[in-house]
């Protein structure tokens, strides 16, 4: 996991060092973190890594381009096959950095994946910004007439306390009581949510928000009930099988329900696994209503599946 950060002051001042390390060592939740920036002059931009594990990364400073990336493709190998590259080497940083230099802003009608990533092109002083089609990864930003400033997480953001914020009360009180709000707003005023499937372009100062996808239901599929069904069946695993990867420990989080279970015994026909399951305390089974207690058929999955790394959350 990551998280990323940068800002643009469109007044050309330099970006304060000090603020935007500020907003960096917001990230730092846990002590293995490893810390990534380039600041130069009115253009910082920054990402650190929440994970113990050693990663490859790419952050970037290629052929002109600076690059942060929060970032996983599923469709990884397809890509590299189609800009000849190599597979088992090439990672997701580089599969969208590859992607954008061939297909420019409409990479992102190529990337199948959960992405939030920000691009700035020094020739072209231009910054491309994009989200994922469903906004598994979040994206958030700030603009006024000096800056335009971009997150992942909104608290990084308020550190820049040259900036003023204040409390959008409509999005507070929808989500209180359980209204959705329009997808960009935020608990402040000033920032907003980059939707999902949508991109950002900063250029000449101005911003350009665009749609690149859109969910568009069939009523009725003419196909009969088998082929729905095969098809269903093949994307599904297909589904699965894209987001694991070599050399990783995989979880599931197991709830004994449908759902759950289904992607559980796909992944372990795979890879050994390991369940992670919220379960109800002993001495309240039976007396919160409606929860019940889903043991039973989490251990008859996983006895059936042999998944023996099972963990219960009470």
């Amino acid at each position: 996991m990551r998280s990323i950060f940068g800002r643009i002051n469109f007044n050309q001042n330099p970006v304060n060092s000090t603020l935007f390390t500020k907003s960096l060592e917001s990230f730092f939740i846990i002590p293995e973190v490893k810390k990534e920036l380039a600041i130069e002059s009115h253009i910082g931009f920054g990402q650190v890594h929440c994970s113990s594990l050693t990663i490859k990364t790419n952050h970037a400073k290629d052929k002109n381009l600076i690059f942060v990336s929060d970032s996983i493709i599923y469709n990884k190998e397809k890509l590299a096959e189609i800009l000849q590259l190599n597979q088992r080497e090439i990672t997701d940083d580089e599969i969208i950095l590859k992607s954008y230099e061939k297909w420019n802003e409409k990479c992102v009608e190529y990337l199948i994946g959960d992405f939030s990533f920000a691009i700035w092109n020094l020739e072209a002083k231009e910054l491309f910004c994009a989200r994922d089609h469903l906004g598994v990864k979040p994206f958030h930003y700030y603009k006024d007439e000096n800056c335009f400033v971009f997150s992942t997480d909104i608290a990084s953001i308020l550190e820049q306390d040259d900036l003023n914020f204040s409390l959008d009360d409509q999005q507070v009180a929808d989500t209180i009581s359980i209204i959705k709000s329009e997808k960009f707003r935020t608990t402040y005023n000033e920032i907003k949510k980059l939707p999902p499937a949508h991109t950002l372009i900063i250029k000449n100062n101005k911003i350009e928000i665009k749609q690149y996808w859109e969910l568009k239901p069939k009523k009725s599929l003419q196909k009969k009930d088998a082929e729905i069904i095969s098809e269903f069946k093949r994307i599904l695993i297909e589904s699965v099988r894209c987001r694991i990867r070599e050399n990783q420990v995989i979880g599931s989080e197991l709830s004994g329900g449908v759902d759950s279970s289904t992607v559980t015994a796909i992944a372990s026909s795979m890879i050994p696994i390991k369940t992670f399951s919220h379960v109800l305390p002993d001495r309240l089974i039976g007396k919160i209503h409606p929860f019940k207690d889903e043991r039973g058929f989490i251990n008859l999955l996983g006895d059936y599946c042999k998944i023996t790394d099972r963990h219960f959350i009470k």
